[in-house]
């Protein structure tokens, strides 16, 4: 636990300080990764099968073809769902692993450029070369905790900079700039539209396809996949769209609410904010000497002070206020679009013993395609991508059929 620092650069008692960062840790509460998947699915799970039923019986159909497509609508949403989520969860611990290692290779090879990032992050918040230039020097001596702060911050910004080396001295600026702009591009990370479009394309294709798949092997008509399929459509864009906004919309709610909670406590108790910095720099191997400056600095610039805490305390990005209707438009949008593809044979075969075919043609093509894309855009294998999104695919239009035919017999 690093020390308090107050005004004068002094120390609080340090067990004191122990049970007011408790007390104060207990406020920042945030639900769980495992409580977000269980809403998701949930929602997702209660609205669309709902919805299909009840489009299905506006249109006549019988309660046993009813009851098929309903089941497999749930059986693809949930392979859908579930293997998206599993592979997501994997592409991100991916993503970290290849961020790791190039932080670690570029600390190596251009270790200037690495500390003027340091020091430009520390610059955003009104903190002086002179007063961050120990923290930058401390970090240069520790690699491992080096790669850690850059790890935890962001790869942005980086306009004007006066870095220091390892002597304390400072770097041409034109040329650290042109190092730093050079250095940004090769941390790309797909923005948040790419990443709406992506969860709106994914879903789009796959659960449409197997509910097509599951209604042919129940023997429906072309007719009856078509109307299921656009009841479905309909209703996976509505609430996958809605539910994106929400997100979004819980997100900047989120960002709100602890922004005024820290903006209240750095007034409150301005010396647990302050033994807050510390400890964060801290964490890094800087020793209190080190980090003094850049924490005094920041109390005499509390809007600079709160949004360090924003950042390196809660992790926290301020959002877009447009963020919640551009990703309810783009998921849904996106959900549109990939859902009409496997059900476009539908439209041109009377029978669905014959479009299931093309669907199945059109669809794996279009997933392949689709899964090449989102692999070169994320920054993961774009091969590997392609053949995860067409099995994800495949998997729930298998799953979808095999539960109509048993459910038929």
């Amino acid at each position: 636990m690093g020390e308090n620092i107050n005004n004068g650069g002094g120390y609080a008692d340090l067990e004191k300080q122990m049970l007011i960062l408790h007390d104060h840790e207990e406020k920042h509460f945030m639900s769980s990764e495992i409580v977000r998947d269980i809403i998701i699915g949930v929602s997702d799970g209660l609205t669309v099968p709902f919805a299909l039923a009840a489009g299905l019986s506006g249109a006549d159909v019988s309660s046993s073809i009813i009851l098929i497509a309903g089941v497999a609508e749930v059986a693809a949403g949930a392979i859908s769902m579930g293997l998206g989520g599993y592979l997501a969860a994997k592409s991100e611990a991916d993503h970290y692993v290849r961020e790791l290692k190039r932080e670690q290779d570029e600390i190596v090879a251009v270790p200037d450029t690495e500390a003027a990032e340091v020091a430009e992050i520390l610059a955003q918040y009104g903190v002086e070369p002179h007063e961050y230039g120990p923290v930058v020097n401390a970090l240069r001596r520790n690699p491992q905790a080096w790669v850690d702060f850059m790890m935890n911050t962001t790869h942005t910004l980086f306009s004007s900079l006066m870095a220091a080396n390892e002597e304390g001295t400072t770097v041409d600026p034109e040329k650290q700039k042109l190092l730093i702009s050079q250095h940004k591009e090769k941390h790309f990370t797909a923005g948040e539209i790419v990443r709406d479009i992506i969860i709106g394309v994914s879903d789009g294709l796959t659960v449409p396809f197997a509910l097509a798949a599951g209604l042919s092997g129940a023997n429906a008509t072309s007719s009856i996949v078509l109307t299921a399929g656009i009841a479905e459509v309909a209703a996976g864009a509505i609430s996958m769209g809605l539910g994106g906004y929400l997100a979004a919309k819980s997100e900047a709610d989120h960002y709100s609410r602890e922004l005024r909670r820290e903006q209240e406590e750095i007034i409150a108790v301005p010396e647990t904010e302050a033994a807050e910095v510390a400890e964060i720099l801290a964490e890094y191997g800087i020793e209190p000497h080190e980090y003094n400056p850049v924490v005094n600095a920041l109390r005499r610039n509390p809007q600079a002070w709160l949004d360090f805490m924003m950042k390196f305390e809660l992790g926290l990005e301020k959002p877009d206020p447009k963020r919640a209707y551009q990703s309810a438009i783009t998921i849904a949008v996106a959900y549109i679009l990939g859902g009409m593809v496997p059900l476009i044979p539908y439209v041109f075969f009377e029978k669905a013993t014959e479009a299931v075919v093309a669907s199945v043609v059109v669809t794996l093509a279009a997933l392949m395609i689709f899964g090449y894309a989102k692999g070169y855009f994320t920054g993961s294998r774009p091969l590997v991508s392609a053949f995860q999104t067409a099995l994800i695919g495949a998997i729930a239009s298998a799953a979808a059929y095999g539960m109509a035919k048993a459910i038929q017999h």
